[in-house]
């Protein structure tokens, strides 16, 4: 049970990351940005968790960059992109760079051993909730 723990509290993280996209959708700016900052909080957990239980495995690393992705890469760029897209013009469409950048800094951050204690760069969650 102890080793699935962290990992369901980073799908936690997803499910509140896409709840965030689907209140962007809905024109509910308000309560995207706390689905975000709810993602942040469960990101923070599910590694501290692990790290508490003894339970960091290969996957949940995987799975926490798979569900940050989401969270802090598409779900506040789905947020820019659609506020833009109500005042027109094509502008919207670089908020979408968001995703890109937020995918090479999670793969970049899963390679580089020299950030297993600590970030070097911004942190996707913190450039999600500095949008939001």
């Amino acid at each position: 049970m102890k080793k699935h723990l962290a990992n369901a509290i980073t799908c936690l993280n997803v499910l509140a990351g896409s709840l965030s996209i689907v209140c962007t959708f809905q024109g509910n700016y308000t309560w995207a940005a706390y689905c975000i900052v709810i993602a942040a909080v469960f990101d923070f957990l599910d590694g501290f968790v692990a790290r508490m239980l003894h339970a960091v495995s290969a996957i949940g690393k995987e799975l926490d960059s798979l569900c940050d992705i989401v969270s802090f890469g598409v779900a506040p760029s789905m947020m820019a992109f659609h506020y833009m897209q109500t005042q027109g013009g094509y502008w919207c469409y670089a908020a979408l760079l968001m995703v890109a950048f937020s995918a090479l800094r999670l793969a970049m951050f899963n390679l580089d051993e020299r950030q297993t204690s600590s970030f070097i760069g911004l942190p996707t969650p913190a450039n999600a909730i500095f949008w939001a």
